[in-house]
């Protein structure tokens, strides 16, 4: 099942899990969502590494596209209160307003 079928339109991938592995887990949640956050970061960053893999498990991908693609991510990704050095919410998170208008 797509997530777009249940009504939620991510922009480009979400995290799920279910309340019972969040209760007797989450040092486990807390650890995904961490190297998550962490290969978003080294993405956004420099995606070469990254944008060769995916090259080579689909060659219809031009190196152009890919970049192309991650130029695009990038302020999606981490917006740019997000980027902000006064910042106080970290790339990766939304505020409660936010998820309202993605419910909608």
């Amino acid at each position: 099942m797509l997530v777009a079928d249940l009504g939620f339109n991510p922009y480009a991938s979400v995290l799920v899990t279910s309340e019972s592995l969040l209760a007797s887990r989450p040092e486990l949640v807390a650890r995904v969502v961490a190297a998550t956050l962490r290969g978003w970061e080294q993405y956004l960053r420099d995606p070469s590494a990254a944008n060769a893999e995916i090259r080579a498990r689909n060659t219809e991908l031009s190196p152009e596209i890919l970049a192309k693609g991650a130029a695009a991510l990038k302020p999606l990704a981490a917006p740019k209160a997000a980027r902000s050095a006064r910042s106080t919410r970290p790339a990766g998170r939304r505020s409660p307003i936010s998820w309202s208008t993605w419910a909608s």
